[in-house]
């Protein structure tokens, strides 16, 4: 029996419901039957500037700081209803909402042995988010990113600090160089805890520059007797391909696995290569190719549903599926499901 899709008239009803959801939340006596509450925890390591009297979600701000440990405690409040009718539209509409709740600093010790507790013996999964983040935003989309995909006990955020401010890109690509002696330290702690290939990292968007340079000078290092890390993942990079493809060799000896995703229909990326006169690594296209030893994987077929094309990680199905194959150690020819394509193994 074919699937019944719901009518444009339903679609347009529920997405008004998740908007007026944000505005006026319901009385608990009525939310209780249609929506669903969890709170989850987000581990950190941030180089923001700590602003102790501020409220939980602008406990962080956008300054350079030293590096401190914590855990983001989110709420994430979901229309399960909203689901069904999603699924029929072309773009992605919110089926909830998140808010941060609360923030507890840790020591480094405490926070490492946190972390592994909640691993249970699973690789931890440092995620590297991209331009105009704050520290709120960057906790609320990881909580929402590790449940769908199913890592929700294995994620650390690494907030680097982005001014989350759109009209502010080049303060943020000097933020994010100076990170990299942050993040450095940061991934040489997760390999003294969890061992050589004991641990994944994700990058996104303009966060993949600092990932890049950390990792090809960890594979740069010939006294390391296997990868540090096991899958180094880049997603909707901006990173300049070229730079990229000069520095895959170290990468390839710094990490088990080495995948790329690529959109050509991400609007910011776009942008990005005007500005700066050279392709983007997060670009399909003619100048991605070759990339010898990384697997590519191509969504270019793949309908974006969202209207920048640069947050399919955050908003498509495919790519939650994709993303956790990898994680879990998928072979790159099984874990590219149709439309989308692997280009290079």
């Amino acid at each position: 029996m074919s699937r019944r899709r719901p009518s444009l008239t339903a679609v347009v009803f529920a997405a008004l419901c998740a908007l007026a959801m944000w505005a006026a939340p319901l009385p608990p006596a009525i939310a209780a039957d249609i929506i669903e509450r969890r709170t989850t925890e987000v581990p950190f390591v941030t180089l923001r500037n700590l602003r102790p009297d501020r409220d939980p979600p602008d406990r962080f701000g956008g300054q350079r700081s030293d590096r401190r440990f914590g855990v983001c405690v989110t709420e994430d409040t979901n229309l399960f209803w909203l689901r069904e009718a999603n699924s029929a539209l072309p773009v992605s509409i919110p089926e909830g909402y998140t808010q941060v709740t609360g923030v507890q600093a840790l020591e480094p010790d405490p926070f490492w042995q946190r972390v592994a507790k909640r691993a249970n013996g699973e690789r931890p999964v440092l995620y590297i988010h991209g331009y105009n983040e704050s520290f709120a935003r960057s906790c609320r989309r990881l909580s929402q990113l590790q449940y769908a995909i199913n890592c929700h006990e294995r994620m650390i955020l690494f907030s680097w600090p982005s001014d989350g401010n759109p009209t502010r890109y080049t303060r943020d690509e000097a933020d994010i160089g100076w990170s990299e002696d942050g993040l450095a330290k940061t991934l040489l702690d997760m390999q003294h805890r969890f061992g050589e290939g004991g641990f994944d990292v994700i990058a996104h968007s303009l966060g993949s520059r600092a990932v890049m340079r950390v990792s090809a000078e960890l594979g740069a290092d010939d006294t390391r007797n296997k990868p540090a890390i096991g899958q180094l993942l880049f997603i909707a990079s901006d990173v300049d391909t070229d730079v990229f493809r000069r520095a895959l060799p170290a990468m390839t000896r710094a990490a088990e696995r080495v995948s790329v995703i690529v959109n050509d229909q991400d609007l910011p990326l776009k942008l990005s290569q005007e500005l700066h006169g050279a392709a983007r690594l997060g670009q399909a296209g003619d100048a991605l190719l070759p990339m010898p030893g990384a697997n590519v994987f191509d969504l270019s077929a793949l309908p974006m549903r969202g209207a920048s094309g640069h947050l399919y990680h955050l908003n498509h199905p495919a790519v939650h599926r994709l993303i956790k194959a990898l994680l879990t150690g998928t072979r790159a020819s099984r874990a590219a499901e149709a439309p989308i394509t692997l280009l290079a193994q």
